[in-house]
């Protein structure tokens, strides 16, 4: 999840905290369950194929 959502969350009340550890550099791939945004995509299909993860912070 990018800064930009962590702040969101924050505006909304959530904290931004250390991640128990930093993830550099992992390839992963981004699934849904259908609602909202992703109503186009079936559930269980990515977004995109593959992301890299960086983040040394996250949402609680």
């Amino acid at each position: 999840v990018c800064l930009g959502h962590q702040a969101l969350g924050y505006i909304y009340g959530d904290y931004v905290v250390h991640a128990p550890e930093p993830v550099h550099g992992r390839l992963s791939g981004i699934e849904h369950d259908g609602t909202y945004c992703f109503l186009v995509l079936h559930p269980g299909e990515t977004l995109i194929s593959r992301q890299v993860i960086y983040f040394t912070t996250h949402t609680n």
